[in-house]
This record gives structure tokens, C-alpha cells and sequence, in this order.
């Protein structure tokens, strides 16, 4: 008999196209391109230097070609670790940031939506199982 692992994930998670943006502020030290996105979180690559992601900054999603920003979202971070590099020849340490979201409004889930429904890749949406058709049938 096989083991089960539980998945941890509640929601769908989907790949943000290329130019997504993941802002940490006050600082605004942590940019970083988002991996994938789901209504409870998210995941995304940066640059390593003195500070790291904690409760007491709030995230920014931001994409310029749809002209989305969603400011002021609450999180919590699940893990921050280091990429490992395929060349000994860089100098640069980029890292993972995976992060929940917490006490969401209204509004800003209703705008997260639009985020995964025009920001994410299709393709993702049908590796998910999630019908892609008119925005109004997906489900989330």
C-alpha cells in the first residue's frame, strides 16, 4: 500500500507570466520575480542582501503589461531559502521566498482573482485542472 502525503496547498497554484512582481515594503529592499500564485500564497526568486522577508513589511504585487498593482498585502513567511547556482562563476545569490497570505479583505481577494485570471500562464491553469475558458468559469 502506498503512503499518502497530505498536500499542504488548499488552493490551485499558477505559474505568473514573465514580469510579475513581488515588492516587499517599507523597505522595498526585496524585489523579486513571482514563480507561481495561488489565492493563499505565493512564491518568487531574489537577490540575496542584508534583509529578509518578515511579517512586519507588506507585499506588493505588481505587473506592468496589465497595469496591476495590489498594495498592502498581509503574509506570513513559509520558507526563505538559497537557490543553488549551476556556475561557480557567479558571485550573485538569488533565494526563494514562499509565503501565505493573511487577513485578506474583500477587495484584495477580489483582486488577486483578476491577477491569477489575466497574470498567470494558461497552460498552468489546465496542468491545475481548472477549466480556462471565459474568466467567469473559473473556479477558484
Amino acid at each position: 500500500m502506498f503512503n499518502e502525503v497530505p498536500e499542504a496547498r488548499r488552493d490551485h497554484r499558477f505559474k505568473a507570466k514573465e514580469g510579475a512582481v513581488a515588492v516587499l515594503k517599507p523597505e522595498s529592499k526585496i524585489l523579486g520575480q513571482i514563480i507561481d500564485i495561488s489565492l493563499g500564497g505565493l512564491s518568487f526568486h531574489y537577490m540575496q542582501n542584508d534583509i529578509r522577508p518578515n511579517e512586519n513589511s507588506q507585499l506588493t504585487i505588481f505587473y506592468a503589461s496589465e497595469r496591476f498593482n495590489l498594495d498592502g498585502l498581509a503574509f506570513k513567511v513559509v520558507s526563505d531559502t538559497v537557490i543553488e547556482s549551476g556556475s561557480c562563476f557567479s558571485s550573485i545569490i538569488m533565494r526563494r521566498c514562499s509565503v501565505i497570505f493573511t487577513h485578506l479583505t474583500d477587495h484584495q481577494t477580489s483582486k488577486l482573482e483578476y491577477f491569477i485570471r489575466q497574470c498567470t500562464l494558461p497552460q498552468s491553469w489546465l496542468e491545475q485542472g481548472v477549466y480556462c475558458g471565459a474568466a467567469t468559469a473559473m473556479s477558484f
